[in-house]
């Protein structure tokens, strides 16, 4: 064979297996969900609980945290309902199935939310 074709069949091999080797990462999208919690009794779901939702769906939870939603505002009533969110990290190939989950794109989020975990208890708080 010519020293030239084997050259390029060669340098051709390589190119391929080196293509393969550096798979792309999938693109990344924040989610989040409610997570039940009522304002003088607390409660809710935990972020772990909500990440297990997912990961049932099979969908793949790379990150998990707690925040709370910026620029809305709830009624102020025992019972009523907080801002407090569920948020994670998936694949941006998997928004439609997370959505049937009841999750909705961080970007959605108008003034975004404040990153931050509460303890939860289910007891409520006495004055």
């Amino acid at each position: 064979m010519n020293k030239k074709l084997l050259l390029s069949l060669g340098l051709s091999s390589m190119a391929f297996l080196t293509a393969c080797t550096n798979a792309i990462e999938p693109t990344k999208t924040k989610v989040f969900i409610n997570d039940g919690a009522k304002q003088c009794f607390g409660g809710g779901v935990t972020k772990e609980q909500t990440a297990q939702k997912l990961k049932d769906d099979g969908i793949q939870v790379y990150d998990s945290s707690c925040g709370k939603i910026q620029g809305m505002m709830t009624i102020a009533v025992c019972g009523g309902p907080t801002l407090s969110i569920n948020v994670h990290t998936i694949n941006s190939e998997d928004i439609k199935k997370a959505e049937m989950l009841g999750f909705k794109p961080v970007s959605t989020l108008r003034d975004g939310y404040l990153e931050g975990c509460k303890q939860r208890t289910a007891k409520p708080v006495t004055h």
